[in-house]
């Protein structure tokens, strides 16, 4: 089955990607509000939206999975990834 995402996903990870690695980012429960705030149903949709793009060995899911325990956020329920500036939300401070 053909992905009609995937011409859009490339061009999101060619354009804001380098964007995104100059940002922080948490993972949270709730959406920061951010313009790279993405939201996941759960760790397996995480999981296969890092597939189209990568491979993606057992350990690394078990890192995630760890990842997301530690934060005390469910791998069956919905996430946010939320990148934003670091001295954006320092000058609130």
């Amino acid at each position: 089955m053909e992905d009609k995402n995937k011409p859009v996903l490339d061009q999101l990870i060619r354009k804001a990607f380098p964007q995104v690695s100059t940002l922080t980012y948490k993972i949270t429960e709730y959406s920061l509000n951010t313009a790279f705030s993405f939201k996941f149903d759960n760790l397996e949709h995480f999981v296969e939206f890092l597939k189209q793009h990568q491979s993606i060995e057992e350990q690394e899911t078990e890192l995630l999975e760890n990842t997301l325990k530690d934060l005390n956020l469910q791998t069956h329920s919905f996430f946010y990834i939320n990148f934003y500036e670091e001295n954006a939300t320092d000058e609130s401070e």
